[in-house]
C-alpha cells in the first residue's frame, strides 16, 4: 500500500487494486492501512493509550 498508493488516483483505487492480489477484501486492507497510519501519528497513539487505560479502570 505504502509504496503503491502513488501509482493510483486515490487511496480507495489503490486499496481496490491491491487487496485481491494479497487475498483480502478492499475493506479489510483499508482498515489495516488506517490502523497503520494511526500508529504513525503520535497524537493518535496517545489517544489510543488513554482509551485503553480508561477501559482497564472500571468506575
Amino acid at each position: 500500500m505504502i509504496e503503491s498508493e502513488k501509482d493510483y488516483p486515490s487511496n480507495w483505487a489503490a486499496v481496490s487494486a491491491i487487496a485481491p492480489k494479497i487475498g483480502c477484501t478492499p475493506e479489510t486492507l483499508r482498515v489495516w492501512y488506517q490502523k497503520y497510519l494511526d500508529q504513525q501519528n503520535p497524537v493518535k497513539i496517545q489517544q489510543i493509550s488513554d482509551q485503553e487505560k480508561m477501559k482497564g479502570n472500571p468506575p
